[in-house]
């Protein structure tokens, strides 16, 4: 990596917030994505969390508008997952579902990084406060960013796994995405 794209991540670093045009001004600066992705891998900070949520949304994007999946929308996915925040989950279910190869293809365990109960809670409190059911929320024609669908569809389908016993070895499936992630970039 150069150095001013070290020199421009450190300022993002520092910042409360950044933009997603300061992250592509990083992405051009790095020279690929790989190079930045590597970095963020090797040497993790919690302050990358805003770096990482920007480049979630476009590798999601990149996903919803082809078909496939990529090596970098799995590390983007473990990236934040790693940090453990509750409310990524659904960041992290939008990439999931971006498309029917990212469905079945990024592993289930990453939308539950900051623990399995703590994001079951979270996502119920997502939910309208009256009881309302899945179907009535995808049959109602609320858009697809809208919170509450969004949700229950994520919580829904996180019970269904844990219900099935996919959960049992997490923190093993975990560290096999993260020497995926690791293979990839030092390839």
């Amino acid at each position: 990596m150069t150095d001013s794209a070290l020199k421009t991540l450190c300022e993002l670093r520092s910042k409360k917030q950044c933009e997603a045009r300061e992250v592509a001004g990083l992405i051009i600066k790095a020279g690929s994505m790989r190079e930045l992705y590597r970095l963020l891998m090797h040497d993790p900070r919690p302050e990358d969390r805003l770096i990482v949520i920007h480049l979630l949304k476009y590798e999601t994007l990149e996903h919803e508008q082809n078909e496939g999946l990529s090596e970098h929308l799995i590390i983007c996915a473990y990236l934040l997952a790693r940090h453990g925040n509750v409310e990524d989950c659904l960041l992290i279910w939008d990439a999931k579902i971006a498309n029917f190869s990212t469905f079945l293809g990024l592993s289930s365990v990453l939308l539950v990084g900051a623990g399995i109960d703590e994001t079951i809670r979270f996502l119920r409190t997502k939910l309208p406060k009256r009881r309302l059911s899945f179907r009535f929320l995808f049959n109602s024609r609320t858009p697809r960013n809208d919170s509450a669908l969004e949700s229950a569809a994520a919580l829904r389908h996180i019970e269904y796994i844990l219900k099935a016993g996919r959960f049992a070895d997490k923190e093993e499936k975990v560290d096999k995405i993260k020497s995926m992630c690791m293979r990839f970039l030092t390839t």
